[in-house]
């Protein structure tokens, strides 16, 4: 197995040239379709008349700034509302997947095929109801690896609840069984985050594959390689943090230009700061997503030997 700087040499080797701009084109395009096909369903609600979360949230933010109490008129519209809401998470949850897939499928062909890269990235559109079970069964297992910690945080917070008031001993103990209970739901998410991230590039060479297969392949070639995952993920948050740390100084540069302070020679350092920040954002995301689809090629195959669990 490589080491996580090889890995990293690599996918930066990979992404110079034409690539970034194929990755950086393909994404935007598939995340535009995506918001044209939320907006249409959206436009499609206001024309029925039916309110959608978002305009429901707003104007109860609207009202409670001016003292004002909001809501809609009657509890059909609020069945209306609740219904309308299933249907657009449905409809981005199937668009979720497209993207997840076709944009596995491009990683993939990086050095390797540069025919048909830009209509390959829209191939999960043959078969949208079985990459949205597939990120359907993903996230279930995912959201119950939280479960043990989830239930004995909720067991401790009721036990407090029903013996209030409490000793400061036994507030201190429940407190700390909450904290550990949140710790263990945490890694249990991470755990099964990384044991399934490879089911989109197992999907994409194995597509007549059942999403159970792919899950299960994942998890069987992720076996004593979690952590390494995890630690090449936390190798980029210096990255981010420079990043966060210009956008800041491209935020404050434009308050002094609000105020009218060299105005002209702020704004013009504002929007440079944040040119930049943004470059730096787009660069590390596809240079972690490129490092993913490395990490993958190195890892054993499922069936192949691999010692150890993390």
């Amino acid at each position: 197995m490589k080491s996580n700087s090889e890995m990293r040499r690599e996918a930066r080797s990979a992404l110079r040239g034409k690539w970034f701009w194929r990755l950086l084109a393909s994404g935007l395009a598939l995340q535009s379709i995506g918001y044209v096909a939320n907006t249409a369903v959206v436009k499609a609600f206001n024309s029925m008349s039916i309110t959608t979360v978002g305009d429901f949230l707003a104007a109860k933010i609207n009202a409670a700034q001016q003292g004002l109490a909001y809501s809609l008129p009657t509890t059909k519209a609020y069945c209306w509302m609740a219904a309308g809401f299933c249907f657009q998470m449905f409809v981005m949850y199937i668009f979720g997947a497209i993207f997840a897939f076709g944009f596995a499928r491009l990683l993939l062909k990086m050095g390797n095929d540069d025919s048909r890269w830009f209509v390959d990235s829209f191939s999960g559109f043959a078969r949208p109801v079985e990459l949205a079970w597939l990120l359907f069964l993903m996230n279930l297992l995912i959201s119950l690896a939280a479960l043990p910690g989830a239930l004995i945080g909720g067991v401790a917070a009721g036990a407090a609840y029903l013996l209030r008031p409490l000793h400061s001993l036994a507030a201190l103990g429940i407190t700390a069984i909450v904290i550990v209970a949140g710790a263990v739901a945490v890694v249990g998410v991470l755990r099964a985050t990384y044991a399934y991230r490879q089911a989109w590039f197992i999907k994409n060479e194995l597509p007549d594959a059942s999403a159970g297969k792919c899950l299960r392949d994942s998890r069987r070639m992720m076996k004593g390689h979690k952590f390494q995952a995890f630690c090449l993920d936390v190798s980029y948050a210096g990255w981010m943090l420079l990043m966060g740390g210009i956008f800041a100084a491209s935020g404050m540069f434009g308050v002094i230009a609000q105020n009218g302070v060299a105005m002209g020679l702020a704004s013009v350092v504002s929007f440079l700061l944040g040119g930049l920040s943004f470059y730096i954002l787009v660069k590390v995301i596809l240079e972690i997503m490129v490092v993913r689809m490395v990490f993958y090629r190195a890892l054993p195959k499922a069936g192949e030997s691999a010692e150890g669990e993390v």
